[in-house]
């Protein structure tokens, strides 16, 4: 052990002995993939309410785009993958408040999370056009900060990596035998 705590007098369960630093770390990294999570579904979230409220006022051919069979069914994805996404946040979140949550439950969280936002923002660019695509449209501003957090804390390819380490129930060295 790096250091001892004694606790007196402390109404709550006690809090388990973390065993190292990284495994410390880990957990912490864990948490934050959970509130990373919730940002990529809530900003998902906004994107298709802001779409939905242009597909409704864009005229197209006489009637408004949300009309259209086509990209009705363009809205009808991206509202089940808010809410698969949703559902696996609210999972890893769930098992947060009762300790901490999985490695495996906060990576695929993240993962699809970033994922469906990511899918989203693209599907709302197509279906608004140049207007989507402008750099003073909300859905282009969503669709950069989401391919970013594609990137930032961990990768999609980091994310299928500790989903991997799950699945098979231990760890991988990503790095070449020597």
């Amino acid at each position: 052990r790096l250091a001892s705590m004694v606790f007196e007098d402390v109404a709550g369960q006690p809090i388990e002995a973390v065993t190292s630093v990284w495994e410390a770390v880990q957990q912490a990294i864990d948490l934050a993939l959970v509130a990373l999570a919730g940002e990529q579904a809530g900003g998902a979230q906004r994107v298709l309410d802001f779409t939905v409220e242009y597909a409704k006022t864009r005229i197209q051919f006489g009637r408004p785009l949300a009309e259209f069979q086509g990209l009705q069914w363009k809205f009808a994805d991206m509202q089940v993958k808010i809410d698969a996404g949703r559902l696996l946040l609210y999972r890893a979140a769930s098992n947060a408040d009762r300790g901490l949550p999985t490695a495996q439950e906060t990576s695929i969280a993240k993962y699809f999370c970033n994922q469906a936002g990511f899918d989203i923002c693209n599907e709302a660019m197509q279906v608004m056009g140049g207007t989507g695509y402008s750099k003073d449209s909300l859905v282009e501003y969503c669709f950069r900060k989401t391919r970013g957090w594609q990137i930032a804390g961990g990768s999609s390819e980091m994310m299928r990596n500790r989903i991997a380490e799950g699945v098979f129930g231990r760890r991988f060295s990503q790095r070449p035998s020597k």
